[in-house]
């Protein structure tokens, strides 16, 4: 215990602890409401599929961008868990702080192993902050610089497709293809676009994450989504759902921004209350204090497990639609590597039931 913790009064300690406790880690409802609309936005990149092979690229550098973005939704349930664990432990240390039975030695301890949870769940949440910032910079850097390459895509097929009319005019075409004039021109038209195919991309509709995962956390089970009908969409409308979501991602970033400072500060609290649980004993307003920061700490324990049963069931939803970032990293390296692909959702008829 340093000088500046000694020279503290405790009724000093009981009003900050009280204090943070009234900050809260963040809303939960609405960090999980993004979630599901970013991943509303990526996920059917993942199945999506394009003949032009210059557009392969620019879809593989999506899919990898929500590979990872799923990863570290599932990294921050694992840290949400470790806060409705830690928070049910402040609510516990409060009642102990009260019980007679309990000694100020156990209490001590008891505060000792709140403090190295605290620290480890504090260093786990910055790295999503970390992760989460390079997945948001890596999907920024596609909706700058690939409309530069889609364009120049198409600029490529519009230059071979007046090519083609021009040597359609000299005649080239009709010694090569041997065929008669009248259908010469549908003909040649036919194998430019072969050889030269539109920046299209082939998606599946979107699934209504937001309103899925609501049910699943009424229900406590997963619905089980009907196959979804593919389109194809111009590669440039494609990129503009993309962009989109950067103000969803940016709130986001905001709101684990703040859920990481609430780590911080629940650290700091229990180093400062760890050494004055005698002194914090003999406060005439502890029990009154204790009262309001127990009630503020069930809240909290409360936000954590909404939070973490939700991205659960968004996590699972994911899995049954093969989002690979669900999987480890090893794993996602041997599905790639035996089939090359991610995989496909079926195609279903024209006029079919859009509804998942």
């Amino acid at each position: 215990m340093d000088l500046q913790q000694r020279q503290q009064q405790p009724d000093d300690i009981l009003t900050e602890w009280a204090e943070i406790g009234k900050r809260q880690p963040g809303d939960c409802e609405s960090l999980v409401e993004i979630a599901c609309k970013s991943m509303s936005i990526l996920e059917p990149w993942t199945h999506a599929t394009s003949k032009h092979p210059d557009v392969m690229p620019i879809i593989e550098r999506v899919q990898a961008n929500a590979s990872d973005f799923i990863a570290i939704l599932h990294t921050s349930k694992d840290v949400a868990k470790r806060g409705y664990k830690l928070s049910q432990d402040m609510v516990r240390l409060c009642d102990h702080f009260l019980d007679k039975n309990v000694h100020t030695n156990e209490l001590e301890e008891y505060i000792s192993d709140m403090v190295t949870t605290a620290t480890e769940a504090n260093a786990e949440s910055t790295h999503v902050v970390s992760a989460f910032r390079d997945v948001r910079q890596g999907l920024f850097g596609i909706t700058s610089v690939i409309p530069a390459k889609v364009a120049k895509i198409e600029d490529a097929r519009q230059g071979e497709l007046k090519k083609m009319e021009r040597g359609i005019k000299r005649g080239e075409r009709a010694k090569m293809l041997k065929i008669c004039s009248t259908t010469l021109a549908a003909v040649a038209g036919g194998i430019a676009l072969i050889a030269c195919p539109p920046a299209l991309i082939v998606l599946p509709i979107a699934l209504p994450l937001i309103s899925l995962v609501a049910e699943a956390f009424e229900n406590k089970a997963t619905r089980k989504i009907a196959d979804r009908q593919m389109r194809e969409q111009n590669c440039r409308d494609a990129l503009e759902m993309i962009e989109k979501i950067s103000h969803d991602l940016a709130r986001f970033g905001e709101c684990i921004d703040r859920f990481a400072e609430f780590w911080g500060l629940i650290e700091l609290t229990l180093e400062m209350i760890s050494g004055r649980a005698q002194d914090l004993r003999g406060s005439r307003a502890l029990r009154l204090r204790l009262k309001g920061i127990r009630s503020d700490w069930v809240d909290i324990s409360q936000s954590y497990q909404t939070y973490t049963i939700k991205i659960e069931h968004l996590c699972k939803l994911m899995a049954s639609e093969g989002v690979l970032g669900v999987q480890t990293a090893d794993e996602r390296k041997v599905n790639t590597d035996n089939s090359g692909k991610s995989p496909k959702v079926t195609r279903q008829t024209l006029g079919s039931d859009e509804k998942a």
